[in-house]
């Protein structure tokens, strides 16, 4: 996970787009929105401490009607200075591009819940950039130094397979190894409503997603969290009624929250990857 020394020029912002699967279109609305921003606040997105309120203070400087693609040409710009970062501290540039992949899926997500391309997803991707959340195969880590946890996160192209989660947590302690000793002990965490206990009702015992779940201790239930409509949806503004049914779990959850029941979220410890516990 250490790439090879030696010098290699800067990465300017269409090469970035087309390493990571940026959509054409969107990169054309992108590579037209120049940075007219404080360069100070594209410094503050890559730092860990000032990230969070790097990215409030440039919400206000956003127009609404082109939904959230100048806050992605901000990020994005953001993001090739994030990339001397990892150049700096060895790290490989297949890591960068992995993580930095989240825009172009966000992107399309947008698409395909609202039938044009936006980005409504800017206070979760300054963790990519400050370099507190990597990907590592099929799974995203994100370090929370206050509570020495590592939590971690599936992305919505994921394949939750047992044995490739188990390869990504294998891979990722090897690159904590390298580039985060310190951290490299600390218990993996999760909060989502891949965990929710109401999977079981809702899926066959083989499916992955509850082979994934199964690998975890859940400590916490919060039936009341609507986040999973997001996820298993594709938004969180559908009644019940109109939900759509194109898979099998999409169908039997529909019917599920129209009984009344819940769904929610969960939260828990990682076991272990394992085909059988």
């Amino acid at each position: 996970m250490r790439q090879q020394e030696g010098r290699k020029r800067r990465m300017n912002l269409k090469e970035l787009c087309g390493k990571i699967g940026m959509d054409k279109e969107v990169q054309k609305q992108v590579s037209g929105i120049k940075p007219d921003i404080p360069e100070e606040l594209l410094k503050e997105l890559t730092e860990e401490e000032k990230a969070e309120k790097a990215y409030h203070k440039l919400l206000p400087l956003c127009k609404k009607e082109i939904r959230g693609l100048d806050m992605l040409a901000y990020m994005l710009y953001a993001a090739l200075n994030t990339r001397e970062k990892y150049r700096k501290m060895g790290i490989e540039e297949t890591v960068f591009l992995k993580t930095m992949s989240c825009f172009s899926r966000f992107v399309n997500e947008y698409q395909s819940s609202y039938g044009v391309y936006g980005f409504d997803r800017g206070w979760w991707t300054w963790r990519q950039l400050s370099m507190t959340l990597f990907r590592v195969g099929e799974l995203e880590y994100e370090f929370k130094k206050g509570e020495k946890k590592i939590f971690l996160h599936v992305p919505s192209d994921a394949d939750i397979r047992i044995s490739l989660c188990r390869k990504s947590v294998e891979d990722f302690h090897k690159f904590t190894g390298i580039f985060f000793s310190e951290m490299e002990n600390w218990p993996v965490v999760m909060e989502s409503w891949l965990l929710s206990p109401s999977l079981k009702y809702l899926l066959d015992k083989n499916s992955k997603i509850i082979q994934f779940g199964d690998c975890f201790q859940v400590e916490a239930w919060d039936k009341d969290d609507t986040e999973f409509l997001q996820w298993v949806y594709g938004r969180k503004d559908t009644a019940y009624q109109n939900l759509p049914e194109s898979t099998t779990l999409q169908k039997n959850m529909k019917r599920y929250l129209q009984e009344g029941k819940k769904v929610g979220t969960a939260a828990g410890y990682l076991l272990a990857f394992q085909e059988e516990r």
